[in-house]
């Protein structure tokens, strides 16, 4: 996935053009151009996306305060690209990111001096006036900073979807479920799975729970020892029960209720009898 962040601003002399990008990187006129364009249309604060040339952008449009500029008022934009389109969850992050971004701005008083070049300040602000380079290295280190918050929340929920998916795979589960009971060795929760699950492959779904972290083997003086056990981590122990507890619950009540009821009266009453269930589970630990 290759994508970047931009930010562009309107220059009083000559309009709308590309502030800075990060990573640092020779953004083609093309782009420059659209941006541009873009951020010369907006006219009130406003998140949106725009797609051009196979690539697709995240956009939020603000203003912050200036003394400087006409209307008094810097207009600014920050922009996600991307080479594909994001996910809707992608779009989310990156929207509440760009509101901490902006009031993160707006809040630093003469922060406006950052988008001026000290040929730029007027006569009447430049004796003693050393802001505005320092106010430039601090929206640079910003960018930087949005731009690796934003890579580490979408790999957080990259991962945690991931790990959503690895549990409603039923030998996964299952697996979870017998490690529960304690630690086992290697070999024999290969036998175990091997008879359980046949044709699945034991050594691909182990690799992906270690690489995860929902199962480890444990490290005797820096060094794995044999025979090799592994155990399930103790988050994912409580987490696999109260999975299995909700499966055995749901097939309970729909065995007892499916015939009884109209469909979306037991789909309310499962509802109201799971928040139940686990409001009583969270509040016992």
């Amino acid at each position: 996935m290759d994508w970047y962040v931009l930010l562009t601003y309107f220059d009083r002399k000559i309009g709308p053009r590309v502030y800075l990008s990060y990573p640092v990187q020779l953004i083609k006129e093309e782009i420059s151009v659209i941006m541009a364009d873009l951020l010369d249309q907006m006219n009130s604060e406003e998140f949106f996306s725009h797609s051009f040339n196979q690539l697709h952008t995240l956009n939020y449009y603000f203003e912050i305060p200036s003394y400087w500029a006409r209307g008094n008022k810097e207009m600014l934009m920050i922009s996600t690209i991307f080479d594909h389109r994001p996910s809707v969850e992608t779009e989310k992050i990156i929207f509440s990111l760009c509101i901490e971004f902006t009031e993160w701005i707006k809040q630093k008083e003469g922060i406006y001096t950052a988008f001026y070049s000290d040929s730029e300040i007027p006569n009447y602000d430049k004796s003693g006036n050393d802001d505005s380079a320092f106010n430039r290295s601090h929206v640079k280190l910003w960018i930087e900073e949005f731009y690796w918050t934003v890579k580490e929340e979408i790999r957080d929920k990259l991962e945690e979807e991931h790990i959503t998916l690895l549990l409603d795979k039923t030998d996964v589960l299952m697996t979870l479920n017998h490690l529960t009971q304690g630690s086992i060795s290697l070999l024999d929760l290969k036998t175990w799975y091997t008879k359980e699950f046949p044709g699945k492959n034991f050594y691909k779904t182990m690799a992906t729970l270690i690489k995860t972290q929902i199962v480890n083997i444990p490290i005797i003086n820096g060094k794995k020892k044999s025979p090799f056990t592994v155990y399930i981590s103790k988050e994912f122990k409580a987490i696999t029960k109260l999975i299995i507890t909700k499966n055995n619950l749901i097939k309970q009540f729909l065995k007892n209720k499916l015939k009884l009821q109209p469909f979306e009266e037991e789909t309310q009453e499962l509802h109201a009898f799971l928040q139940k269930v686990f409001s009583k589970t969270e509040s016992s630990h």
